[in-house]
């Protein structure tokens, strides 16, 4: 199944009679989801996820927390009812996990919607793709702004040093945060950081020079 996963489009012009009688594959999305949340944070690494799940995550303590790996969450399946799954913890409150759907199927004007992966053309790519099905969708500051900042101050890694040489340039993505901000600190550096940087709040101050 691994070896055909990526092959829809051959498997469809051989076997169309098959596949039509095949039921698709949900997503199955991990939500870290607390009581009266004030907005939904879609996170791409699983460890930083589990580090928000853990309260660790400046910031985001009160924020709806999920874990959508890769392009996987920029599915154009990712806002139908009947294609994602979502397996909750935290709560089990029926008003909240369907206050949750709700702002996510349907849109929520009143709730922010941020995106926080990695510092590279990849982790923008998703920014752009997402923005895709969710207009609103902002790259998350909090997070963005810290792994900003280390690489300003000399942080990070070369393109070569974490395999990342074939990532695709990004012009925009449509996120004026990113477009102004972000996008232009990875043209000036052309260096990397990757989300794993939000540590503990003292750990990320001293790697950002912030104490003594």
């Amino acid at each position: 199944s691994k070896f055909l996963d990526d092959k829809q489009d051959m498997l469809q012009k051989l076997f169309p009679d098959c596949l039509r009688q095949l039921r698709e594959r949900p997503l199955f999305l991990q939500v870290h989801l607390p009581v009266d949340f004030t907005g939904i944070l879609i996170i791409e690494n699983q460890d930083t996820y589990l580090r928000a799940c853990l309260g660790q995550l400046s910031d985001a303590h009160t924020m709806a927390v999920v874990f959508g790996s890769g392009f996987k969450v920029a599915s154009q399946a990712i806002r139908q009812r009947d294609k994602v799954h979502f397996f909750f913890s935290q709560t089990t409150d029926t008003y909240t996990t369907e206050r949750f759907e709700s702002a996510w199927f349907d849109g929520d004007v009143t709730l922010p919607l941020c995106f926080f992966g990695d510092l590279d053309w990849s982790g923008m790519g998703i920014l752009q793709a997402l923005r895709q099905q969710f207009p609103a969708l902002t790259a998350w500051r909090p997070g963005y702004d810290r792994l900003r900042r280390y690489l300003e101050r000399g942080g990070g890694h070369l393109p070569q040093q974490a395999k990342k040489t074939g990532q695709a340039f990004i012009a925009a993505t449509g996120c004026a945060y990113a477009d102004r901000v972000l996008l232009p600190t990875l043209i000036r550096h052309a260096r990397f950081v990757d989300q794993e940087l939000q540590l503990d709040a003292a750990t990320t101050a001293r790697l950002l020079g912030e104490v003594p």
